[in-house]
């Protein structure tokens, strides 16, 4: 079969590339684009993600919570020494990874880039489910307090 092939130009399997309108491609492309305007996902992104900044900023009873940025769904959460002063926490001590590690464990996969705890749900994520991911991250930095020693 592969010998039909390569016969020579023009008889290459020709299935699509990536920038050349793949019909499969274009379908689903369009699919998802009726889906996200059908279902207001923008929109609720923007009222989702500032009730998911509003529950982070909750997060700033822990000593270590430093700022809590991002648009719509994606947020992170910058883990400070001294919030007042913007001081760093030293990255040799892994805090971020820590808490990446006790979120796993309890069964909730968290990005960190270093001591910034990156969160970007889904687009149909719902208030209860982010009212999960705070709580957890709350726990998750009171853990985190009592090892260090915040």
């Amino acid at each position: 079969v592969a010998d039909v092939f390569r016969k020579g130009p023009g008889h290459e399997l020709r299935s699509g590339s990536t920038y050349g309108g793949h019909t499969v491609a274009c379908a689903a492309t369009l699919a998802n684009i009726a889906y996200i305007e059908d279902n207001n996902l923008v929109e609720q992104a923007a009222e989702k993600g500032e009730y998911m900044r509003q529950k982070l900023e909750s997060l700033k009873k822990h000593s270590i919570v430093g700022e809590v940025r991002g648009i719509g769904m994606l947020r992170a959460v910058e883990l400070m020494a001294e919030r007042d002063k913007r001081k760093k926490l030293d990255p040799k001590l892994g805090v971020g990874n820590f808490i990446r590690r006790w979120c796993w464990d309890n069964g909730m996969i968290l990005r960190n880039n270093g001591e910034i705890l990156v969160i970007a749900p889904a687009l149909i994520i719902t208030n209860a489910e982010i009212d999960m991911i705070v709580d957890l991250l709350d726990q998750a930095l009171s853990v985190a307090g009592k090892y260090f020693n915040f």
